[in-house]
């Protein structure tokens, strides 16, 4: 089994009875709403994989750093699609919509076997709710890993779906093993990067603490599985300027620089790997090798637009009343799903002037207040855009008093539209 790497958490595992599986590939700039930007850029382009009807893929969740939707619409639509199947559906629906027909959906720990490729899977669901947060009602719900083995080679794909020592033990991977396993280190999202309650040292100071948090679990995670290799993977992008015109943004996403996290992952006698892109990993020897048949990328000298920065600005007397019908929705939703009480109060700021309050919570225990450009809500409400990508993205300011996490009040704003 090889190992080819793109960016991110995508990469293509090529098996020795010929077959190919294509694994979260991310190679469209401007994901969330026009904010990610690959950094470095990527080198190659992947339109010609050359994809048949024996191949596979799979996409381990709905974020678009990992279900990128407009390369996958210009890809061979008759591969079979690799699925956990979640309570929602999020990655199935997405690409139904784009023409993707034949799914594999695997409940967590389902194995399947396919005797033709000489390959099995087995499938995990989200690991923890929450890595840290343990008091979390609802927590993750959307992420999966995959457990790759073909001729006594393993490969497990953990992307970012966070593993801590007790999930470890309880899935009982705990001394599994494998070859290689494939795992995002850093945080991704909003905090401390746009919390205006903040200044710019104390967020550079607090994103190098929520990294080295991150990285340490990992490292705690990793050497508790004791794979023979680790690819130890970053989120390799930096935010678009025309919102981060300074760049304070990107400075203070939490991210672990790739070096650093290799040279401590090693020196807890561990095997980290730099693998660079398109440069391809043998499992069995640990060699790696330059793939000689990528085709570079064309340079491209136009920027990426921030879509709703052409819309024009809604009518506030006409937009604050579906935001109430939003709110109910929302708490419906948050409901059915089994969220339960959320302690924070979240309150919406429009203006200086209007603000609505989301959630009852108690102001004592912790308020979060969020604000964005009217254009963006109204798409958020509308399912134009999604609250999740537009905070992933770093479209939302924040500010929250004490500075008390409540993850469960992060997940029920996404259920924030009509």
């Amino acid at each position: 089994m090889k190992l080819q790497y793109i960016s991110n958490s995508g990469c293509i595992i090529h098996l020795d009875a010929g077959p190919k599986i294509l694994i979260d590939p991310w190679i469209t700039d401007g994901i969330y709403l026009g904010s990610w930007i690959h950094s470095p850029p990527l080198k190659y382009q992947y339109q010609n994989l050359e994809l048949s009807e024996d191949d596979l893929m799979y996409i381990s969740h709905v974020h678009s750093d990992h279900l990128d939707i407009k390369f996958l619409d210009n890809i061979n639509k008759n591969i079979s699609v690799i699925l956990h199947k979640d309570k929602g559906g999020f990655v199935k629906r997405v690409l139904k919509s784009i023409g993707f027909n034949r799914f594999i959906e695997l409940e967590a720990k389902e194995k399947v076997e396919f005797k033709d490729k000489n390959l099995s899977l087995t499938m995990f669901g989200p690991f923890t709710k929450h890595p840290f947060e343990i008091d979390t009602k609802l927590g993750n719900i959307i992420d999966s890993s995959c457990l790759f083995t073909s001729n006594n080679q393993s490969f497990l794909h953990v992307n970012d779906n966070k593993l801590n020592e007790d999930s470890v033990k309880k899935f009982n991977l705990d001394g599994m093993s494998p070859d290689c396993v494939l795992i995002n280190y850093n945080p991704a999202g909003p905090y401390p990067s746009c919390f205006k309650n903040f200044n710019s040292k104390d967020k550079i100071k607090l994103s190098r603490e929520v990294g080295l948090r991150c990285l340490n679990n990992t490292i705690k995670s990793l050497k508790l599985i004791n794979p023979k290799f680790v690819i130890p993977t970053s989120g390799n992008y930096k935010i678009n300027e025309e919102l981060d015109k300074e760049g304070g943004i990107t400075k203070s996403l939490g991210h672990i620089d790739i070096q650093e996290a290799n040279d401590l992952i090693n020196s807890h006698g561990l095997k980290s790997i730099m693998i660079r892109e398109s440069q391809i990993l043998n499992l069995e020897s640990g060699e790696i090798t330059i793939n000689l048949n990528a085709t570079h990328v064309k340079k491209k000298d136009k920027a990426i637009e921030i879509p709703y920065f052409k819309d024009p600005s809604p009518n506030q007397k006409d937009l604050i009343p579906i935001i109430h019908k939003a709110k109910d929705l929302m708490k419906s939703r948050w409901d059915k799903y089994g969220g339960g009480h959320v302690k924070t109060n979240i309150v919406l700021e429009i203006d200086n002037s209007n603000q609505i309050v989301l959630s009852e919570g108690d102001s004592s225990f912790c308020e979060l207040k969020i604000s964005m450009d009217l254009r963006l809500l109204s798409n958020i409400i509308n399912r134009k855009a999604f609250f999740d990508d537009a905070q992933i993205g770093c479209h939302i300011s924040f500010s929250r008093i004490p500075n008390i996490y409540e993850y469960d009040a992060m997940t029920m704003l996404q259920f924030l539209h009509l």
